[in-house]
């Protein structure tokens, strides 16, 4: 499995083509601390083989520069369509 790209943007979603808004910020900047923002996403791109496929579990981590934990990591499930002849996935 490999990671296509990865980013985080403003809002995204995917029908049939991936849509994403506000890509490309590295800096949140506020008058005080904390600093929240109200809403983000995060897009990641994989492409695996057949040979891959079936349910995966997912764990993102938010580090800063320490390698310390920013928040709890954020798990989840998905699924790996198996392709006909042996082809590569992309999701």
């Amino acid at each position: 499995m490999n990671v296509d790209f990865a980013f985080v943007c403003d809002y995204a979603e995917a029908t049939g083509k991936l849509n994403a808004l506000g890509i490309g910020f590295e800096t949140i900047i506020g008058k005080q601390l904390p600093v929240r923002h109200p809403h983000f996403c995060l897009v990641i791109q994989l492409r695996t083989s057949t040979v891959e496929a079936g349910e995966k579990n997912i764990k993102v981590f938010l580090i800063d520069a320490d390698g310390k934990e920013v928040i709890k990591p954020l798990e989840g499930k998905f699924n790996i369509p198996k392709t006909p002849g042996g082809l590569e996935s992309v999701g």
